[in-house]
């Protein structure tokens, strides 16, 4: 009875070593998948970061554009301002303002 116990005992002794050879034969090829695994989402965080930055710089070329049409908008308002302004002084001093019209075609 004693044998079967220490047979048992070195047959699961063998079981054990053959696992951990086989794991240490797997493991340096899972290290090196690792490590590949690594540099590309290490490469790909790179190329997201450019996307983010071209991002981030069309905002602001969006946003001062929109300033300068604001601004712009600003200006035409106060310019038809000015316009009616002085052709309600003109009218008021008895002055015809003509309309002007481009290049007649013909």
């Amino acid at each position: 009875m004693e044998w079967a116990f220490i047979a048992f005992t070195f047959c699961s002794l063998a079981m054990l070593v053959k696992i951990v050879l086989a794991y240490s034969a797997q493991a340096s090829e899972w290290n090196a998948k690792v490590r590949q695994a690594q540099a590309e989402m290490d490469a790909s965080d790179a190329h997201v970061q450019g996307f983010v930055k071209g991002k981030e710089e069309s905002l602001a070329r969006a946003h001062a554009i929109e300033a300068e049409m604001q601004a712009m908008e600003n200006m035409k308002k106060d310019l038809q301002n000015k316009i009616e302004e002085i052709k309600r002084d003109h009218s008021k001093k008895g002055k015809v303002i003509m309309h002007r019209q481009g290049p007649q075609e013909g």
